[in-house]
């Protein structure tokens, strides 16, 4: 696949602004197993925080790694000195992002991998949001069709060091389907297209949504990314359901909202 994707590939690394990218057909999972496999060794004991994705987890005990667990980057600075290396999931569903700069710098001093679960942010280049990469991350991954338009599957790993590419393909041939679907990679290759082309849209959904906001300031969670709106309000979904709103998530205490910049300004 990757022979028919080459081109494309560096294109989407030079619109996330990255030294290299690999399309993934099996969605963000793919890409976690194949970092954890490129990146560490069996024994391995990797500094993972507590709302890291169960794919994650999974991939640890596939390959015989050992998680220690953190509360937050400050938690997981005070027990690097035991760690091999340093799993982050940044942003997370609710659209709240992680400062690690001192722990990559830290990652960095002691020359140990920091990879990031970057599956919810994949919409960043258009917002003029940092990638994981350009906060010192080592390699993270984007799930193109969260956020996307791309069917579902449709991943990219992006990779500070090319040299670590011909890696983490052995580990995407290692987790991976022998036969990946090339309909989902031209989908992931297209919505990377669509970033550059709906830029404009996607500034100004931003700034829609930024100022529904501001109209309700103690109702919303504050996070980084101002596409995902976090109603924070008991039985939110129940409300939502009686004027006709599907939420991405709901619970007791919160539900999730997904905006797109092919929505209406109306909706």
């Amino acid at each position: 696949m990757d022979s028919f994707f080459a081109d494309s590939m560096k294109a989407a690394a030079d619109v996330y602004g990255v030294p290299a990218l690999l399309y993934s057909a099996g969605g963000s999972t793919l890409g976690i197993q194949a970092l954890c496999a490129a990146y560490f060794k069996t024994g391995d004991r990797i500094l993972l925080l507590r709302d890291s994705h169960r794919a994650l987890v999974n991939a640890l005990v596939l390959l015989g790694l050992v998680p220690i667990w953190a509360t937050d980057p400050g938690d997981a600075l005070s027990k690097l000195r035991h760690a091999d290396g340093v799993f982050l999931t940044s942003p997370d569903y609710f659209g709240v992002l992680l400062n690690y700069k001192k722990l990559a710098a830290a990652c960095r001093k002691k020359q140990i991998p920091l990879l990031v679960d970057s599956a919810h942010g994949a919409h960043f280049p258009a917002l003029g949001l940092p990638s994981a990469i350009a906060q010192g991350a080592d390699a993270c991954v984007v799930g193109l069709h969260k956020t996307l338009p791309a069917l579902t599957g449709a991943s990219a790993i992006l990779l500070s060091d090319p040299n670590m590419s011909g890696k983490v393909r052995e580990g995407m041939h290692l987790f991976g389907s022998t036969s990946p679907s090339y309909l989902i990679a031209l989908s992931a290759e297209n919505a990377v297209v669509s970033l550059e082309a709906d830029r404009d849209r996607w500034q100004a959904l931003a700034t829609l949504c930024n100022t529904f906001r501001a109209q309700f300031p103690a109702l919303f969670l504050k996070n980084g990314d101002p596409t995902r709106l976090v109603i924070c309000c008991e039985n939110a979904a129940k409300s939502l359901d009686k004027a006709g709103i599907s939420p991405e998530y709901a619970d007791e205490s919160c539900a999730v909202l997904l905006c797109s910049p092919y929505n209406r300004e109306i909706d």
